[in-house]
């Protein structure tokens, strides 16, 4: 079975870099990123069919979550490959990572301030703590924890670009 599975992404790979060498004018990505983007973007179509555009992903991410009775942090039993990208529904951009560990994946929504405002809601809110994204959204607090660095700084800005302004580029 798991052959099968393999060929069928081989093939589908194949066909992808095919098909972008024939239509491409791709300048500042690779071919490879762009075949990578574009099959990362088939994949997250079928967790979200509300997917509009892929944003960035990251490879490994660690998802906590505060537990105020306790006043301490609880690693959820999610981890995997965080992707940030925008929807065409109510809540314009997600965060998903799909889990490795298990059988539910973590999402969620990023809702900027004037939509929270409009819905009498509390404004999200995201800082960097060591070396960790905090974020807040109504009484939930999370700890995104990204292995790549470079990553941490990079996502920090998108969802604090997507909070404060409803757009993140």
């Amino acid at each position: 079975m798991y052959v099968g599975v393999f060929i069928l992404a081989d093939a589908w790979l194949c066909s992808s870099i095919l098909h972008a060498k024939a239509y491409s004018n791709y300048s500042s990505m690779s071919l490879l990123d762009e075949v990578r983007k574009e099959y990362n973007y088939s994949v997250l179509k079928k967790h979200d069919p509300q997917l509009d555009e892929l944003i960035f992903t990251s490879s490994i991410c660690d998802v906590y979550e505060f537990d105020s009775s306790v006043d301490s942090w609880v690693q959820k039993h999610e981890k995997g490959t965080l992707f940030f990208y925008s929807t065409k529904g109510i809540t314009p951009f997600s965060i998903l990572v799909l889990n490795r560990l298990g059988p539910t994946d973590f999402k969620l929504g990023i809702t900027p301030a004037l939509q929270s405002a409009y819905n009498r809601e509390i404004a999200m809110a995201a800082e960097m703590q060591d070396s960790t994204i905090m974020i807040q959204k109504a009484n939930d607090v999370y700890g995104l924890w990204l292995f790549e660095e470079s990553d941490r700084a990079k996502l920090l800005q998108l969802i604090k670009m997507c909070i404060a302004s409803g757009k993140c580029y």
